[in-house]
């Protein structure tokens, strides 16, 4: 796959990359979600302990396996065929891939694991 990929200013003056992963969504089966949802703060009862995790960048660093990399490749276009354009191959899982919230839900769901079995009581 050689999704078209855009390049965008923010107001920050930092670019970010903007990949079209309609073609590849169309090529791949939909997955179940693992979690149809968030719970509810309201349900939680008053006292039980809680515990707070930031997992703000965890989507990012998401792993792709070496023999997927290669079906996650771009290129970026050069103004007016000026030279040849660049390749890349993603190696993280990318935004935007009809998947990748299930596959989030996964590796979060993993990391977690160990931290649930430690302190069972905790939501």
């Amino acid at each position: 796959w050689n999704s078209p990929v855009f390049v965008i200013q923010k107001k920050s003056g930092k670019w970010r990359m903007l990949t079209d992963l309609r073609e590849v969504n169309k090529c791949i089966e939909p997955m179940r979600a693992l979690q149809l949802g968030l719970p509810s703060p309201a349900l939680i009862p008053q006292n039980w302990p809680l515990m707070v995790l930031d997992l703000k960048d965890c989507f990012f660093t998401i792993p792709l396996q070496l023999q997927d990399r290669d079906k996650f490749a771009f290129t970026v276009p050069v103004l007016n065929h000026a030279q040849p354009v660049k390749r890349y191959q993603w190696t993280v899982l990318p935004q935007g891939m009809v998947n990748s919230p299930t596959l989030c839900q996964e590796f979060v769901a993993r990391s977690l694991q160990s931290i649930r079995q430690e302190y069972p009581n905790y939501i």
